[in-house]
């Protein structure tokens, strides 16, 4: 009888054991958390609509819980954070960013497009300078950023006017720097991207030789972390509705939406409105974001800014976005 009571006791000690250990493992786990990016700058309306509750009104019932998280201005560091499984999505990544990441190994996939903003991107001049054109540009100093979006505009626009890159002298700097180098005279063109060519601009210190339009397609995308995508593809999916509903809402750029786009911009309303106009949101990943994406790579692999070249549709997934654009059951 002893031993029966000792042998029932051990076994129902391992049950409570058991049980114990699997209510530990579901605590442990908890609810879904789904890390974003948040960066309001250049004009990323529907990434501050989705902020201001539009992306939670859509999670929330499923038990996930949103994380915005701030500070990551580049794409280089939104592609870190994703490597170390710090971010799941990055809300608004630039194409050069994506192909550089993919390009070094890293796990992140495009799901989606976000904006289209050719004009957004600029090279200027010092508002008193001579210089009237690009072909103007042979063998003066430029500066910008090498392996981005707007180096690349440099590269098309010189060859719009008969020249290459190797017809200039090109530094290698930020872009805020790049354009005080031009207003201090220490360089003759500086490559900008907004808010800040519109900020200089409306001040009267620079002028714009030449924006990306009809050059670049200017283009950012949605790049989710492909652990993430692969565990959670149902949470991607109405993330990309929100996306959805955001873009659509913020193509009628009101006074209510350019006024809150001021505030989290820290920027005066007429600055805002000069770039918000410039700026055409589109979640679409169709043939001619391929091909225009397909460019950037094929030009960073010649200048020797990544290692190997790539065939950008290996880090393509859109099905995310055709379910998200199907009827709701």
């Amino acid at each position: 009888m002893v031993r029966a009571g000792r042998r029932t006791f051990a076994v129902l000690a391992l049950v409570v054991a058991l049980l114990a250990g699997s209510g530990m493992a579901c605590a442990q786990s908890g609810p879904v958390r789904l890390r974003v990016s948040y960066n309001p700058v250049p004009f990323n309306a529907p990434t501050i609509l989705m902020r201001q509750g539009l992306l939670e009104e859509r999670l929330s019932p499923m038990g996930i819980q949103v994380e915005w998280v701030g500070g990551l201005l580049k794409g280089s560091l939104m592609t870190e954070s994703m490597a170390a499984g710090e971010l799941d999505i990055a809300s608004v990544m630039g194409g050069t960013s994506a192909i550089v990441s993919f390009a070094g190994g890293r796990d992140i996939v495009l799901v989606a497009g976000y904006s289209r903003a050719p004009r957004g991107f600029g090279i200027v001049v010092r508002a008193d300078s001579p210089i009237a054109s690009v072909a103007d540009l042979k063998g003066k100093v430029v500066v910008g950023p090498a392996g981005t979006e707007v180096h690349y505009l440099l590269a098309r626009a010189l060859e719009e006017a008969g020249l290459t890159l190797d017809d200039v002298q090109f530094l290698n700097d930020l872009v805020p720097n790049a354009i005080n180098y031009v207003i201090n005279g220490h360089a003759d063109a500086a490559l900008a991207v907004e808010p800040t060519m519109s900020a200089f601009e409306s001040q009267g210190r620079v002028r714009v030789l030449r924006t990306g339009e009809g050059l670049m397609p200017g283009a950012t995308f949605v790049a989710v972390r492909g652990q993430f995508l692969r565990d959670h593809p149902e949470v991607v999916v109405e993330y990309l509705r929100a996306q959805e509903a955001a873009a659509a809402r913020a193509q009628d750029l009101d006074a209510g939406l350019l006024e809150l786009a001021a505030a989290e911009l820290d920027l005066p309303l007429p600055v805002v409105e000069r770039v918000a106009a410039k700026y055409r949101f589109s979640s679409e990943l169709d043939l001619g974001a391929l091909e225009d994406l397909q460019a950037v790579a094929d030009f960073l692999f010649e200048r020797g800014l990544i290692a190997r070249k790539i065939d950008v549709s290996a880090m393509i997934d859109r099905s995310l976005l055709d379910e998200a654009r199907a009827p709701e059951q």
